[in-house]
């Protein structure tokens, strides 16, 4: 059906019929006696929670089988070959007779579900079939539908877990209001990641360094991460400004040439990363616009602040990265509170919320404030800190659960 509308989606159901009779054939040669835990993600986002929940697992128990399907071909393609992965499937459509297949022939002890993700057909047929089923990291939905039938499906679904797990406090309260009993708050696991991320982060291409420290000089350094022109509209003139002492590295959510150019006439003596290499005539740079993806993580590492884009059109893009170097951020506040973190780092001071110019402008003068910048820097540092451990969390309670369930049988 959803082939009909997209070339993209008529790919992902000719690999996903492909890969459910290749399951249903034996094709994978899933070894028998060893435990099954089927991981299901809606996409890249929702992965990056489960990735470091199943390098524990593995580090713990090597011999765990770990399957993980995944629903958005953006997700599938990028989540790639990773070592801790036995299968990676592309989650059937959401039909009984897909179901069906795929739960008999897969067989998991466990099935988790990350975030959002509620498919009636699986979860009925799991409980049928009494597999444990677990959503973890769960959140509300971004987008609350007013429709009575949308709500009372959704709230269906969500009784049909066996254990859901929240990921703050706040989202607890919410499910709690619509009658759904919860297990205790854990932190997003994402975090986790994130740590191991920075922790094995490598020393930035020498090229890209040298090319900010040069044109840097003495000034603090300010990094715009996945930057649109909403939110250029009401920064430039701010950044601009404060150029003498602020050096700023854009990092667009799409490096295109028409964004590109439009960066150029905005922000004051800019320049692209790859005008630069290798070029030794550019006397001045205060704006340096990252058209090479894959590095932004590095350039937080290195930065005093940040602003997140997003914030002004399809909602900010991860916090995760920069708090976990410790930064302080801002960002519009227009659609600030697409995570649940959001309000946290609100509260804290971590996190600023800009409406407009007069916003920046009283931002960047804090920034630029030295006891203020260590103060909120050192308050960014806590708070991630204080978010990580989740991993280890889930990956003990799917050991004891495993366990628990090798005793019944055994008795």
């Amino acid at each position: 059906m959803y082939g009909l509308f997209s070339r993209k989606f008529a790919r992902r159901e000719r690999i996903s019929q492909q890969q459910l009779h290749d399951l249903q054939s034996g094709y994978y040669n899933i070894p028998i006696g060893r435990k099954r835990v089927w991981f299901h993600v809606a996409s890249l986002g929702e992965f990056r929670q489960a990735e470091p929940i199943i390098s524990v697992l593995k580090e713990s128990l090597p011999e765990i089988y770990i399957c993980v399907t995944v629903f958005s071909p953006s997700g599938f393609e990028n989540i790639g070959d990773k070592e801790d992965i036995d299968l990676l499937m592309y989650l059937p459509f959401d039909t009984r007779e897909n179901a069906n297949l795929f739960l008999e022939s897969l067989r998991p002890d466990l099935a988790v579900f990350v975030r959002y993700e509620i498919w009636q057909n699986y979860l009925w047929i799991m409980k049928k079939m009494q597999i444990e089923k677990w959503l973890i990291a769960s959140a509300p939905p971004n987008s609350k539908s007013s429709s009575t039938f949308f709500s009372n499906l959704y709230i269906q679904g969500l009784q049909l877990f066996d254990k859901i797990f929240p990921v703050n406090k706040l989202s607890r309260s919410y499910f709690n209001r619509i009658g759904i009993q919860t297990e205790s708050a854990i932190t997003d696991p994402r975090y986790d990641g994130i740590m191991r991320k920075m922790d094995s982060l490598g020393e930035l291409n020498p090229d890209i360094y040298n090319i900010i420290r040069r044109y840097q000089k003495n000034r603090l350094l300010l990094t715009i991460g996945s930057g649109w022109k909403e939110d250029d509209q009401r920064i430039a003139s701010p950044v601009s400004t404060k150029a003498s002492e602020i050096f700023t590295i854009h990092v667009p959510h799409e490096p295109n040439p028409d964004y590109i150019d439009y960066l150029k006439s905005v922000y004051l003596n800019t320049y692209s990363l790859s005008e630069l290499i290798d070029n030794t005539l550019v006397q001045e740079v205060d704006t340096l616009i990252i058209d090479k993806v894959g590095i932004l993580i590095y350039l937080y590492a290195y930065s005093d602040f940040a602003y997140i884009g997003g914030g002004f059109g399809r909602g900010v893009h991860s916090v995760g990265e920069p708090l976990g170097a410790g930064l302080p951020m801002a960002a519009g506040s227009e659609k600030i509170n697409t995570s649940p973190e959001t309000d946290l780092l609100l509260q804290k001071d971590i996190l600023q919320a800009i409406k407009g110019m007069k916003d920046m402008e009283s931002w960047l003068d804090g920034m630029l404030n030295k006891s203020t910048r260590a103060d909120i820097a050192q308050k960014s540092k806590n708070t991630f800190k204080s978010m990580t451990g989740a991993s280890t969390i889930y990956a003990e309670l799917i050991i004891d659960k495993l366990d628990t369930k090798k005793n019944n049988q055994n008795d």
